[in-house]
């Protein structure tokens, strides 16, 4: 998050409209902080995610759930900016679509349908989620994935 918010002012992109996110473990993590940070509590309308071709998909979906769930305090209007999967090896690169058709998969299947209001989406992340609540272990990962990262 600081080399890109970097990359953006160098490129004339104020920093007073950067927000970066230097506390989420993963994608949920990005899209829950990002409302309940940033765009809410500033009112904001627009905003913009970046992201690798490789994982866009699996981005547009969450950040997509997590944005419209209700109640919203405003309606927010996303753009998706997708950049090319340039460093990684084709066998990292193969580890990541596969790892991102499979969590998408599980997501649309049980989490999406089962948490659909902005507090459900907390609780789940809080009270489910491997990253970020208490005593439930990580999965591991295949060391090709665990490289690309």
């Amino acid at each position: 998050a600081t080399v890109s918010a970097e990359y953006l002012r160098e490129r004339g992109v104020p920093a007073t409209r950067l927000f970066q996110d230097t506390w989420s473990l993963d994608t949920i993590g990005n899209a829950v902080f990002l409302r309940i940070m940033h765009l809410e509590p500033r009112r904001l309308k627009r905003v913009a995610i970046i992201t690798n071709k490789f994982h866009m998909g699996r981005v547009r979906t969450i950040f997509e759930w997590v944005l419209k769930a209700n109640p919203r305090v405003v309606p927010f209007v996303t753009t998706y900016v997708e950049v090319p999967d340039v460093g990684l090896t084709p066998e990292q690169l193969a580890a990541r679509v596969q790892k991102e058709a499979a969590s998408l998969a599980k997501l649309q299947e049980t989490t999406m349908q089962n948490f659909v209001t902005v507090d459900q989406i907390h609780a789940f992340v809080f009270e489910h989620h491997g990253a970020y609540a208490t005593g439930i272990p990580r999965a591991p990962v295949s060391k090709e994935l665990a490289a690309s990262y």
